[in-house]
């Protein structure tokens, strides 16, 4: 077997010299590395095992992985064996899954392929790539299911192991529902929408809003899009620039299932929980109106002649400014459904999200598996659940959630195989958990994700063996089943900041009342709190902190603007 194998290894080296290392960081799918027993200190030399087409072997075909040698040490790797090895027997569930990913230890495994990684420079990594042909006895006349897949490098100091896993797809299986969300957001700020320039950027050819929609075009997946991307655009009225135009009328001419986030995307269980009775919303974008730009073109009159021709009006019509509902709109969207902050969502806020829907359309709470008891021991759980008090939640799986979002995440596509692998290998087993109830994921919110990352992240779902998308209305029929949100709590820095930003916001307002127009400093200051309380400002702790000091300078300069001059004694006499 083990010399069969050894022939019909074919190797791949290529070393990226200079390439960054990202051991020192948590390890995520990518970068898991399981190190010999009698190692307790964190691996110099990392191993990814990453395996080609996500790990799906149908029967006949081959196995093909890569492995990534990273070398962190300060002396080069001089070359060494790497070995592959799979599972005897297929995994039992998505808890044996887990652990076998965790360790790298907890199944019987058989040694299949080697082959010989050229030496590595320090700082860099190399890729070696190792193949069973579909006809070796290690891979003929497999069941069905999940198999463990090991690769182990024979590195300076002992053996560096990385855990994957193999799918062998099941044809008898009934399909599975599974309903993917994708939000589509933009870079947090912490003024009340995106500038011209920023504007620009994003929806660039090269720009991150241009990517998430080129991601999610031509699939099904159910969009979740901030309005305040669409009503920076719309504000701009006919200056806006034609790049931004067309990715607004390319959003409003996609067929996708969607539902609007908060406007900046902001966290409702930091509202709620500063208390609230119902997230926040802009009150007006009046004040960011310009009206010539908002005058209509002049209707084309017929000019008498031989040949009759259309020439403009001389006179220019009135503007039609846009009300607030038209800046916001993102198309056909089905209201009433949140996503707060993953795991910040505690049973009271979900209660009292709950009663804000109506009865043609209940509200719906996006939450992670997670935050369930159903889900906190890594459990399946059907996405449409109603809580004790009747409020509605859609439960977004967060093992493969979490996978999905690491793929999206990295740029190296060899190295992407490895959290892509993962997200297949649970999704088979949620597939099969659900018994036939629609399954949730999300790659959730990112920041600068390339078109090519994401989309592959989505396809990971689509492509699955067994697999049927499921749209919103699909996921949201029935009655739903008993869910138990955990007893979570809002992050305290973020209520802090939310209670913190409503009361200076009562102040704006009272000293607003000495203006004509008091919107043209509450309205400014409304959303202004809500960008601040964007979900993405968690991704990025320090900013967030210079961006609410930067708010709240601003806030005392603008209190601190007008005053009574006390009485002089001196009379000031004037025509």
């Amino acid at each position: 077997m083990f010399a069969r194998a050894t022939a019909a290894v074919a190797v791949i080296v290529a070393t990226a010299v200079g390439a960054p290392a990202a051991w020192g960081t948590p390890a995520t799918a990518a970068e898991r590395a399981v190190v010999a027993p009698d190692d307790e200190a964190a691996p110099a030399v990392g191993v990814v095992l990453a395996p080609v087409g996500r790990g799906i072997v149908a029967p006949g075909q081959g196995l093909t992985v890569s492995v990534t040698i990273t070398n962190e040490t300060a002396v080069a790797l001089t070359p060494a064996a790497v070995t592959l090895a799979i599972g005897t027997q297929p995994l039992s569930g998505r808890a044996a899954l887990r652990e076998w990913l965790d360790t790298g230890t907890s199944a019987q495994v058989t040694d299949v392929a080697t082959a010989t990684a050229e030496g590595t420079p320090a700082g860099s990594s190399s890729i070696s790539a190792l193949m069973v042909a579909g006809t070796d006895p290690a891979l003929a006349g497999r069941a069905p299911g999940v198999y463990p897949l090991r690769a182990a490098y024979a590195g300076p100091t002992g053996p560096v192991m990385s855990a994957s896993a193999m799918i062998v797809p099941d044809p008898a299986a009934p399909a599975a529902p599974v309903g993917v969300v994708v939000p589509i957001t933009a870079t947090p700020i912490g003024t009340g929408v995106l500038t011209l320039d920023e504007i620009v950027a994003l929806t660039a050819p090269d720009g991150s809003l241009t990517a998430q929609l080129d991601a999610v075009e031509g699939t099904s997946a159910i969009l979740g899009v901030d309005p305040a991307i669409a009503a920076a655009i719309r504000v701009l009225g006919s200056s806006a620039p034609a790049e931004a135009t067309e990715w607004l009328a390319r959003l409003d001419a996609l067929p996708n299932p969607r539902f609007a986030l908060q406007f900046g995307d902001a966290d409702v269980s930091a509202q709620l929980g500063a208390g609230l009775a119902a997230p926040m919303a802009p009150e007006t974008l009046q004040y960011l109106l310009d009206p010539a730009l908002f005058v209509p073109e002049p209707e084309a009159t017929p000019t008498p002649g031989p040949t009759p021709t259309e020439t403009p009006t001389a006179s220019p019509t009135e503007p039609v400014l846009p009300d607030l509902e038209t800046l916001l709109d993102i198309g056909s969207a089905r209201s009433n459904v949140f996503w707060p902050l993953p795991g910040s969502a505690s049973p009271a806020i979900v209660d009292t999200l709950g009663g804000l829907g109506t009865d043609a359309v209940p509200s719906l709470s996006l939450i992670p598996s997670a935050t369930t008891s159903q889900g906190s021991t890594g459990a399946t759980v059907p996405a449409h659940g109603v809580t004790a008090e009747g409020a509605g939640v859609l439960v977004y799986d967060s093992d493969i959630s979490q996978a999905l979002g690491e793929a999206a995440s990295v740029e190296d596509s060899v190295v992407r195989g490895a959290p892509l692998t993962e997200a297949t290998a649970l999704l088979t087993f949620a597939g099969r958990d659900a018994d036939g109830a629609p399954v949730l994921v999300t790659p959730d919110r990112g920041q600068d994700r390339s078109r090519v990352a994401l989309r592959t992240a989505i396809s990971a779902v689509t492509d699955t063996p067994g697999v049927q998308l499921a749209s919103l209305a699909a996921l949201a029929a029935g009655e739903g089943a008993p869910v138990q949100v955990a007893d979570v709590a809002p992050e305290a820095a973020r209520v802090d900041a939310a209670s913190a930003l409503m009361a200076d916001e009562g102040l704006l307002t009272s000293f607003a009342s000495i203006l004509d127009q008091p919107s043209l400093l509450t309205g400014p200051e409304r959303t202004s709190i809500l960008q601040l309380l964007g979900v993405g400002w968690s991704a990025q702790p320090a900013e967030w902190t210079a961006a609410l000091a930067a708010h709240r300078e601003q806030t005392v300069a603008t209190l601190g603007a007008v005053g009574i001059q006390p009485p002089s004694t001196i009379q000031l006499l004037s025509p």
